[in-house]
């Protein structure tokens, strides 16, 4: 009779699924926290955009909105507020605080890159290049702002102001979300990084095309060797 498998847990199990990185070939470009920050901000903003346009079209055409989901809606603007400061404490705080600081310093490299895009020039970026660092700044300042509606239609759900402001803010959000999607996803040149958000590793070429300056120590400091991935 063979011994029973011993239970996994889910971290050993994370670390299962994680490919390994190969020299020459792979680089590890998120870790743990980063890919858990990530999703647990972005699966409850998708899901209160697709449930809140629900809502505003019942709204609109229908005398009364489901009940049930505007409850759902409720509920997961509450894990929209809640997730992100979770993740960044139980994970590491360190590389978490130190993402924010690059998004938010922009530098003279930065405002090369931008210039560089409609000549189609190549400029080497670090982590994160200037595209994502509006992304993520943008992004942050519309989940904050519709959160703070969002608490103020909860507590005022007659009133107009708020009503407006957190629909507008939602309606905004889509072209930028659409954007992201579009070159995580879909364009050709730098959709071979998405999976660096799945499981945190992507082809060394992309790193070398995208974010060169990555992999110089001297030019960025990454505390990758602090977590595994």
């Amino acid at each position: 009779m063979k011994a029973p498998k011993p239970i996994q847990t889910i971290e050993e199990r994370l670390t299962d699924w994680v490919p390994e990185v190969v020299p020459g070939k792979t680089f590890l470009r998120f870790t743990k926290s980063e890919i858990l920050l990530h999703w647990g901000h972005a699966l409850p903003f998708l899901l209160l955009l697709a449930s809140g346009l629900v809502l505003a079209v019942e709204g609109l055409f229908l005398q009364q909105r489901s009940a049930l989901l505007s409850d759902f809606h409720k509920l997961t603007g509450v894990l929209l507020i809640l997730a992100p400061p979770l993740f960044t404490v139980i994970g590491n705080t360190k590389i978490i605080l130190y993402n924010l600081r690059l998004i938010l310093t922009i530098t003279p490299l930065d405002i090369e890159w931008i210039k560089a895009q409609p000549k189609h020039l190549h400029v080497p970026a670090g982590k994160f290049n200037m595209g994502q660092k509006l992304n993520s700044i943008l992004m942050m300042l519309i989940s904050l702002s519709l959160q703070a509606t969002g608490v103020w239609l909860w507590l005022f759900p007659q009133g107009l102001l708020p009503r407006w402001g957190h629909t507008l803010i939602a309606l905004g959000s889509m072209g930028l979300l659409g954007g992201h999607i579009f070159m995580a996803t879909i364009n050709p040149s730098t959709r071979k990084g998405f999976w660096g958000i799945i499981h945190g590793v992507v082809p060394l070429s992309y790193v070398e095309e995208h974010h060169s300056l990555q992999l110089n120590p001297e030019a960025e400091h990454h505390p990758h060797q602090e977590e595994s991935p």
